[in-house]
């Protein structure tokens, strides 16, 4: 699973596991490709049949098997909080975004990323909805912590 994204993420140009390696790509982007490479993963995550699958079994059988439980938490909670929180932490220190809390600023980034591939998972329908507000989202959050151009 894991090597599959970051096949992906390469593809995008960012390097999806390395934190400093990405902030300074982040940096140099601006807001319009911003949206692209969230949407783009978004629908990664969304449409990758073997990603999707995935997902899903780990929703389902969390319930059942503590052990899968433990891999549903880290894959979709531990390590993206992880992982973003370096990149945005790195990112406020370089006084290119602010922030008085980097693990809220963190969650409040991709908790709604995360809700809005949930319910996609249960109505595809809602895909394009979903995208139109991932583009607003990730505007917002701009305007919110100052990223600078």
């Amino acid at each position: 699973m894991n090597h599959r994204f970051e096949q992906q993420a390469h593809t995008l140009s960012i390097n999806g596991t390395d934190p400093t390696a990405d902030a300074e790509v982040y940096k140099n982007m601006d807001e319009d490709h911003l949206v692209k490479l969230g949407t783009d993963l978004f629908t990664y995550y969304l449409h990758d049949s073997y990603t999707k699958r995935f997902r899903k079994m780990l929703t389902l059988e969390q319930f059942q098997d503590e052990d899968l439980a433990k891999v549903y938490s880290k894959q979709y909670f531990d390590m993206p909080l992880t992982y973003q929180g370096m990149l945005l932490g790195l990112l406020v220190a370089q006084g290119f975004l602010v922030a008085d809390d980097v693990p809220v600023m963190t969650l409040q980034f991709y908790a709604p990323i995360y809700m809005l591939l949930t319910v996609c998972d249960r109505e595809p329908e809602r895909e394009q909805e979903a995208l139109k507000l991932m583009e607003k989202h990730i505007r917002q959050f701009d305007k919110l912590y100052g990223r600078n151009f």
